[in-house]
């Protein structure tokens, strides 16, 4: 799965932290974490990087 494509699945899976930071996890245990621009669901993610687990 390439970068563009993991943020699109998670942006479509994502379940809201707080205000504008989102978490979603892919279908291979991946948890990503990314930010959008606004807090409406329109809103443009910003900043996605992946979530380390021990």
């Amino acid at each position: 799965m390439d970068v563009l494509n993991a943020i699109k699945n998670a942006y479509n899976k994502k379940n809201k932290i707080k205000a504008r930071l989102y978490e979603s996890v892919l279908e291979n245990g991946m948890v990503i974490h990314f930010y959008q621009h606004d807090d409406k669901d329109t809103g443009k993610v910003t900043t996605a990087y992946p979530k380390y687990r021990h």
